[in-house]
């Protein structure tokens, strides 16, 4: 009975983070999909018709499941709670296309705006700017010149590929590793310090194999609103429990909160700039990836304002709270790691981890390929 509904709900798309470069511009493309519009205020009309009619879709939806009596209480609170998020999300995306749209046009007015962003904030991510008043002091973390040709990265992949078929990569001139529609993306570049090499083979890997996991476990494609906190988080949790087996040295940091912190900070931004980078030049970010991130960090605000889309913050507690949930449970770990899932569905106990890939077994095997390389 749940899947009907679920399909239902995964038919009506909402997405909040979507990017795309055009020319020099980063277009948000949950708004503006893969076009610059012509007009932006003629464009806004169809827009803002578009996102009612899907939330009167979603509202129809939630009528029946109250209705309906054959659907266990559990599985009816699951569903209400995706709509609810994908409902807040339409809010959501109404209210900040004006400023969306003067990114793109300076001329274009902002009429509509958000007053409380942290009211989002909590919904999609559990974080609020309280968060970024604590107190967060960043280690810089040693640097090890240990490179890895793309011969040998390639013969990495190419060895996980004889584990895991469905394994597709393709190299990229970005600067940042990604998944572009399930396909691993890795920035062109001759050689790769032992830090990206890790990133590569544990916390992305991890990305993956959720994504074959999800497709393995459950009887049809569905992606949970919000299911981006345990993505980053058990993501983080195998990247530093790896790393620390190769080079044992890697502490955690709260980068994204410490940058945050800086961005409220009543200084110019090339002075903003300065200080994120001397906080992210521990992550290895070069001055032009910097740049990126500084976009980034004003998702959905104008670069001056301190109102801020808190997303990054979902990295703030990722390890602690992999961690304590493992703890708790092993079991967890898998659970986890099936499905495409949040912290609600897995405490619902609406999970299935039977035919889960063995994701340790390959982290091992892999983890003995790296050290030979080193």
């Amino acid at each position: 009975m749940i899947k009907k509904y679920l399909e239902q709900i995964w038919n009506i798309k909402v997405d909040l983070i979507l990017t795309k470069k055009i020319w020099n511009i980063t277009l948000n493309s949950a708004i503006f999909w893969d076009n610059i519009p012509e007009n932006l205020v003629e464009y806004k009309k169809n827009y803002i018709k578009i996102l009612k009619e899907k939330e009167n879709f979603l509202k129809k939806i939630l009528e029946k499941i109250e209705n309906e009596k054959l659907l266990e209480e559990k599985n009816k609170k699951i569903l209400e709670k995706e709509i609810f998020i994908k409902v807040k999300k339409t809010e959501f995306l109404k209210w900040v296309y004006d400023v969306e749209a003067n990114k793109l046009d300076y001329n274009y007015k902002i009429k509509e705006k958000i007053e409380n962003y942290d009211y989002y904030n909590k919904i999609f991510y559990g974080v609020d700017k309280t968060f970024l008043y604590k107190e967060v002091n960043i280690l810089e973390n040693k640097e090890y010149n240990i490179f890895i040709s793309k011969e040998k990265l390639e013969w990495l992949l190419e060895f996980s590929k004889k584990l895991i078929p469905e394994l597709k990569w393709d190299f990229w001139n970005f600067a940042w590793l990604a998944h572009n529609s399930w396909i691993l993306k890795i920035p062109l570049e001759k050689e790769y310090n032992i830090k990206r090499i890790i990133v590569i083979f544990f916390h992305e890997m991890t990305h993956f194999f959720r994504y074959i996991n999800w497709k393995n476990n459950l009887w049809f494609d569905y992606v949970f609103s919000n299911y981006n906190d345990l993505e980053e988080w058990i993501a983080w949790y195998n990247e530093y429990f790896y790393w620390n087996k190769i080079l044992n040295y890697w502490k955690y940091n709260a980068y994204y909160d410490k940058c945050y912190q800086i961005i409220l900070e009543d200084i110019f931004d090339e002075e903003k700039k300065e200080k994120i980078f001397e906080v992210l030049k521990n992550k290895w970010f070069d001055r032009k990836k910097i740049d990126w991130y500084y976009e980034r960090f004003y998702r959905y605000t104008k670069i001056w304002w301190k109102k801020l889309f808190l997303k990054d913050l979902i990295y703030n507690n990722a390890y602690e709270n992999v961690i304590n949930l493992i703890k708790k449970d092993e079991k967890n770990y898998e659970k986890i790691m099936a499905w495409k899932i949040s912290l609600f569905e897995l405490k619902s106990g609406f999970i299935d981890n039977k035919i889960n890939f063995d994701s340790r077994k390959y982290f091992d095997i892999i983890l003995e390929e790296i050290k030979k390389l080193v």
